[in-house]
This record gives structure tokens, C-alpha cells and sequence, in this order.
């Protein structure tokens, strides 16, 4: 199983994160039904001791445990080298986020990349750009792509001003080129609403992404905590590799980050990394990219699973009860309208889609693969 298969929370500061208590954290995963967490390991050449706390403990209780760091690129060996120790304690994977203070430092991303291979040959590395490759021209995507194996784009649409399908079908559009699986980081924190953190992840699930995230455990509400726990298809059944295309160096500047410093705040294009805020010269919605391609999904498709009764489903139908609790459970899903639509025949795809939503839920239960 791939470290970053599956659904995980981020971590930025743990003191202030259920108060730092790290069995009152494993508890919450726990609710959540999430796979793992990525915590904060480093801030540039600043280490943070809070990685090696709560590293081992969140790995005996069941997660996977990646470590991540902002970065600057002004010291980019210095950087790994703080990188490494949170790998050192023993991280699973190791996720940079690099924004604009990386913009037009190609090389530095090189050296970093570099540093980072020759100590860790094996060990998966992801990157978590800015969500919008044609807002920021000035970032070196490919220069992190060519030693990174896994991108995590930031998909902050309450951030940018943006609808969940909008933001997450120009994102995944504009990053497929570069080769890698892409597995998406969604939004806790501020304006995002429940129907919009579980609709992410349904995009995600029909992307066939590998995986999700969201951002962050300690901003994130009651009810946006709730609709993540309602979020149980993954992980998706399979990933289609994109086969990467030569061409332009992908871009930078516009999208919502929220990595290394103070909590996500305001709207449209604000990036909160290292404390301050700074305001980038397009916004996510500026024409510059209204000419990306969009994927958007079938209306007839199967979309999503809903915590409550179809209103086309009656306590009196015979098959009320099989049909809210597969529904509950995720296996089964209604359309896109919200109905269930019982007397609705359905396709090979969509029997082979609640086939694997069993198989996924089975291997939840009982914690071992089917093969």
C-alpha cells in the first residue's frame, strides 16, 4: 500500500492541536477513520522537536506518519539536511511545501532534490505546490517533479473564490501533464462547508486519485471534522498514470497555501507559509485561466454517498433498510441530484464501482487485504 493511498489529515502545530494530548489525536484519527497524518517537521532550516513526539506514537496506534516541511530555497541544502531529521525519526514519507518564496529558484530545487535522494534512494517524496500551475509561471514545478513521486496540490476552492468542482477539475487538468499520481490536499479550515469537504473527495474518488488530505486538524470545525468522517471511498480502486508531456515549465502564483505559518485566512488568492500573508499578482479565478481544460463529471454519474435517507426512499419500501445503511456505510451511492432512483437500472461501471466500495469497506473492517 502506497503511503500516501488513502485519506490523511495535516498536522502544522500540535501544541495546539487538542492541546498537544497525542492520544486524544490517535482518538480523533481514530473517529475519522483516517489512514494517516503529515506533521511539520522543519520550518527552512528550523527543526521542530514536535515531529519526533508524536511520530512513533501515531505509527503503534495504526497511521501512517509523513513528515513535512516549508521551505524557502535561499539554503536548499541546509533544508534537507533539516528535512533528514524528520525522516531520521522515522517518518513514512516526506512531503515538501515550497511556494513563492521558491519561485524562479529551479536550481535550489535541484540541489534540495538532490541532497534529499542521495541519503533517502527509496523513500517516497511528495510535494505540495500551489493548486494552479498557470498562476504561477514562476515556480519550478519541474524541477520538484524530477525527484518527487507523488504532488499534492493545494485545493483550497473557499480560498479562491471558487466551486469545489471548478478549483479541483483546473487543478487536476493543469497537473496530469506532469506525470505523477496526484493526490489532492482539500480544504478544513474557514469557509469550507461540509457538502464541500465530502464532495472533494468524491471528485478525488472519480479522478481516481490515490489519495486525499485535508488541511488542517487543528482549524478545522466540529462539522467540517463530521463531514470527513462521512468521507469513507477511499482509496480509490485504481490509479490511471498520466504519461508526462514535454513543453513548459508549469507555473505559479494565485492559489490559497496554507503550510507553514498562521492559520488560512481570507479569500481568493492568500498565502499563509511562513507567518505572513502575501498577495499574489493574479487571482484563481482571472482569465489567464479560463482557457484550461475542465473535466467535468457526467451528470448521470454516481456520485456520492449521503449520510441521510434519499427522498425517494420511503421507511415503507421493503428495501428501506439495505439501501440507508449501504448507503451510511459508503458501498452504495445516490446520484448526483440526491436521489437514489430504486426502480434505475445500472451500468457495468457502476456495479464494478459498489463491488470495489465493498471490497474497500472489507478490508477497513478487518484490516487485511482481499485479493
Amino acid at each position: 500500500m502506497s503511503v500516501y493511498r488513502g485519506k490523511h489529515m495535516w498536522i502544522w502545530e500540535v501544541a495546539s492541536t487538542l492541546s498537544g494530548d497525542v492520544q486524544s489525536i490517535i482518538s480523533l484519527g481514530q473517529r475519522l477513520g483516517i489512514d494517516g497524518f503529515l506533521v511539520k517537521s522543519h520550518d527552512g532550516t528550523t527543526v521542530l522537536s514536535q515531529f519526533s513526539k508524536v511520530v512513533k506514537p501515531l505509527q503503534q496506534a495504526g497511521f501512517m506518519v509523513g513528515a513535512w516541511g516549508f521551505v524557502y530555497g535561499s539554503q536548499p541544502t541546509a533544508e534537507a539536511q533539516a528535512a533528514q531529521q524528520g525522516i531520521d525519526a522515522g517518518a513514512d514519507w516526506y512531503v515538501i511545501d515550497a511556494e513563492t518564496a521558491y519561485d524562479g529558484k529551479a536550481p535550489e530545487a535541484t540541489v534540495f532534490g538532490h541532497a534529499l535522494r542521495t541519503k533517502n534512494p527509496h523513500l517516497v517524496i511528495g510535494y505540495a505546490p500551489f493548486a494552479f500551475p498557470s498562476l504561477h509561471p514562476q515556480f519550478p514545478y519541474t524541477a520538484f517533479s524530477a525527484f518527487c513521486d507523488v504532488c499534492l496540490p493545494q485545493i483550497y476552492w473557499a480560498e479562491f473564490g471558487q466551486t469545489v468542482t471548478s478549483a479541483f477539475d483546473q487543478s487536476i487538468a493543469e497537473l496530469k501533464p506532469l506525470g505523477h499520481p496526484i493526490a489532492p490536499i482539500g480544504q478544513s479550515f474557514a469557509a469550507a462547508t461540509a457538502a464541500e469537504i465530502e464532495q472533494f473527495a468524491v471528485l478525488a474518488h472519480q479522478a481516481l486519485c490515490p489519495g486525499i488530505s485535508y488541511y488542517d486538524l487543528q482549524s478545522a470545525s466540529s462539522v467540517q471534522l463530521q463531514a470527513i468522517k462521512n468521507v469513507t471511498v477511499y482509496p480509490a480502486p485504481s490509479y490511471a498514470h498520466a504519461s508526462a508531456t514535454s513543453g513548459s515549465t508549469p507555473a505559479t502564483s494565485g492559489s490559497t497555501s496554507a503550510t507553514s505559518g498562521s492559520t488560512p485566512a481570507t479569500s481568493g488568492s492568500t498565502s499563509a507559509t511562513s507567518g505572513s500573508t502575501s498577495t499574489p499578482t493574479s487571482a484563481a479565478g482571472s482569465s489567464s485561466a479560463s482557457t484550461t481544460p475542465s473535466v467535468t463529471p457526467s451528470p448521470s454519474a454516481v456520485t456520492r454517498s449521503l449520510p441521510v435517507t434519499p427522498s425517494d426512499v420511503s421507511t415503507s419500501d421493503w428495501f428501506y433498510a439495505a439501501v440507508t445503511d449501504l448507503l451510511k456505510l459508503g458501498i452504495v451511492t445516490a446520484y448526483q441530484d440526491g436521489l437514489f432512483k430504486p426502480n434505475e437500472t445500472i451500468t457495468r461501471a457502476q456495479a464494478a464501482d459498489w463491488i470495489n466500495r465493498l471490497r474497500i469497506y472489507l478490508e477497513k473492517a478487518s484490516g487485511l487485504p482481499i485479493a
